[in-house]
C-alpha cells in the first residue's frame, strides 16, 4: 500500500465517530486526527497481538488497544518535533527508549505482529532511511504487518524533495521479503482535490510553532501518505 489519504475515507471515519475512540473531540480535528484513525482502523480489532508504535509519544492508539494486546512505545521521548518530553506512563504500555534504525537489542528480532507510526517517517533523514527499513523488517515477525501515516507537502507541480521521498517509499515496497498491503497508487507528489488536507487554521497554528515552513505551507497542501506492507520472509 502506498496511497494518499482521501476525504471520502476521513468523512466515513467521522460519520462513524471512530475518532472519539481515540479521545479526539470535534474542536481538535485536523490532519493528525485523520492519520490516527487511518492507522487505528488496521489495529482496532486486534487482540492478543504484540504491537509497537514507533515514536508514539503520548499515543492515543496504544491507549485504545493496550488492554487487549502487548503494546510497546518505541520512543526516546526527548521532545523532538513537538513531541512530549519524558515517559508518558500509558497504562499497559512498555516504553523502549530507542530510535528505529539503531538496531537496539531491546527490540528483539522477529518479535512484533504489527508495527505502526503516525507522523514519524517524514522525520527520518534520507541517509538513515535504509537502516530504518532494515530495522523495521528485523523486528517484524514473518506474517507481521506494518502501516505508517506520513506527512507530506504537495503542490500543483512536483516538488523535488517531496517526489524524492515518495520514490524512496515506493522502493521500500520492492524490498525482498515484503508484500504491499494494498495497491501502490501514489506515483507523483502532486496535489489532487480528492486528498484529505490539513485545515488552514491548523497550519496557521503550526506556523507559530515552526515558522521556518511558513512559505512552504502557503504554496502547498499538507496531506498524508499511507504506507503498509507485510513481511513474508
Amino acid at each position: 500500500m502506498l496511497r494518499f489519504l482521501t476525504k471520502t475515507e476521513v468523512w466515513g471515519h467521522l460519520d462513524n465517530r471512530v475518532h472519539a475512540e481515540l479521545g479526539w473531540k470535534n474542536v481538535d480535528i485536523h490532519l493528525k486526527t485523520w492519520q490516527d484513525v487511518a492507522v487505528y482502523e488496521h489495529v482496532r480489532a486486534l487482540s492478543g497481538q504484540r504491537i509497537a508504535e514507533i515514536g508514539g509519544g503520548n499515543s492515543r492508539i496504544l491507549r485504545a488497544i493496550a488492554e487487549r494486546n502487548d503494546c510497546v512505545n518505541v520512543d526516546k521521548l526527548l521532545g523532538q518535533h513537538g513531541g512530549p518530553l519524558g515517559d508518558q506512563n500509558i497504562p499497559n504500555v512498555r516504553t523502549v527508549p530507542a530510535f528505529l534504525g539503531e538496531f537496539d537489542p531491546a527490540l528483539e528480532d522477529n518479535s512484533f505482529d504489527f508495527v505502526i507510526s503516525v507522523s514519524v517517517i517524514e522525520h527520518v533523514p534520507p541517509h538513515q532511511a535504509g537502516d530504518f527499513l532494515e530495522d523495521l523488517c528485523r523486528i517484524l515477525r514473518v506474517g507481521g504487518k506494518t502501516i505508517h501515516a506520513i506527512d507530506m507537502y504537495v503542490g500543483d507541480e512536483p516538488i523535488p524533495a517531496a517526489q524524492h521521498r515518495l520514490d524512496l517509499y515506493r522502493n521500500w515496497l520492492t524490498r525482498a521479503g515484503v508484500r504491499p498491503l494494498g495497491p501502490i497508487e501514489a506515483r507523483d507528489a502532486v496535489f489532487s482535490s480528492a486528498m484529505a488536507t490539513n485545515p488552514d487554521l491548523t497550519l496557521w497554528h503550526w506556523n507559530r510553532a515552526a515558522p521556518a515552513l511558513k512559505d512552504l505551507r502557503a504554496r502547498t497542501q499538507s496531506v498524508s501518505l499511507l504506507l503498509g506492507f507485510e513481511k513474508i520472509a
